[in-house]
């Protein structure tokens, strides 16, 4: 039987399901009733301009590549990819961003993946940073237990470790030749020599773009990752003055990383569950109710999904346009 990573988005649900059961239906529905709408204005602006830090950050990697790409293109690939981050570790993002990379330059798969998964990575490595530092802080100003924050410490180690061992090519490819056996049943794996070929190429093409990224295009990524980081945690910040919690600036600093490493882990769908058990945890150490935070953090995800509508109706444009275009050439 072939494994499906879908799969793993069942994790993420059932913590969520049991959050909801532990805070109580009544609990969250007065949480929402006190929601004051006039916040969500510049949660929605923050969130735009975090979006767009991204993507200038994506051009960058695709430029340092010796791929041309403008900064409208970016924008514009980047709101209409936002639909697929409902998958597990928001993976389809990546794949959707690179198939329109790939057909607006006309590039290989290779190098258009390695663009999005590059750009994806650096965010996750750049972030496993910061949470480290977010955990140091949050023990220091409240005291956590060993048994929290060893596991934590662990897990993102593991990450920055992985973006060292990603470098090396022949480590890489016995990694990925031994998951494609593990996932693909016996009988699907053995290639034609075409398709084999093809595989081996865009492997090659994705690898290669390695050569292009060094010391600086890291270094010029951490900085749009911080200024992100800042717009992101305005984002929370003001999501808390909405929901009439105290939510302190500095926590919505250490909180941010912490959320965004817990969404990008393939357990949940859009980071359902993993996100709200970041939020219950950290508003329980200064007093704040669960329906609360899990209201808090449903109400970022939902804001997130509004604004991938953006996204969804430049896609409903494009194919009406080329819809358009096509009865013209007929004749």
């Amino acid at each position: 039987m072939r494994f499906k990573s879908s799969y793993l988005g069942i994790i993420g649900i059932l913590v969520l399901i049991y959050l909801i059961s532990k805070a109580g239906v009544y609990n969250l529905l007065d949480a929402i009733k006190n929601i004051n709408l006039i916040w969500v204005v510049p949660v929605l602006l923050f969130s735009v301009i975090t979006i767009l830090i991204n993507a200038m950050r994506w051009k960058y990697i695709t430029n340092t590549m010796g791929i041309s790409l403008s900064a409208k293109d970016a924008f514009s690939m980047t709101f209409k990819a936002m639909f697929a981050e409902n998958s597990p570790g928001k993976m389809g993002e990546i794949f959707v961003r690179a198939n329109y990379l790939k057909k607006k330059t006309k590039i290989s798969l290779g190098r258009a993946l390695f663009s999005t998964t590059f750009s994806r990575f650096v965010d996750l490595w750049v972030t496993a940073m910061e949470a480290i530092i977010a955990i140091i802080f949050v023990v220091f100003l409240y005291g956590v237990k060993a048994s929290v924050i060893i596991p934590s410490l662990v897990l993102l180690l593991a990450i920055i470790i992985f973006f060292i061992i990603l470098k090396n090519e022949k480590l890489v490819r016995i990694g990925v030749k031994t998951l494609y056996k593990f996932v693909i049943p016996k009988n699907k794996t053995a290639l034609s020599g075409d398709n084999s070929e093809k595989a081996r190429q865009t492997f090659d093409e994705f690898y290669g773009g390695f050569k292009n990224i060094g010391i600086r295009a890291i270094v010029v990524s951490f900085l749009y990752d911080l200024i992100a980081l800042v717009t992101a945690a305005l984002g929370l910040y003001f999501t808390g003055l909405a929901l009439g919690i105290n939510f302190p600036l500095y926590l919505a600093i250490l909180a941010e990383p912490l959320m965004t490493v817990a969404v990008s882990l393939p357990i949940s769908f859009s980071g359902l569950g993993a996100r709200e058990g970041v939020f219950a945890y950290l508003f329980s150490l200064i007093n704040i109710p669960l329906e609360k935070a899990i209201i808090f953090s449903l109400t970022i995800f939902i804001l997130r999904n509004i604004l991938s509508l953006i996204g969804v109706i430049m896609i409903f444009f494009d194919k009406k346009g080329e819809d358009q275009i096509v009865p013209g050439n007929a004749v």
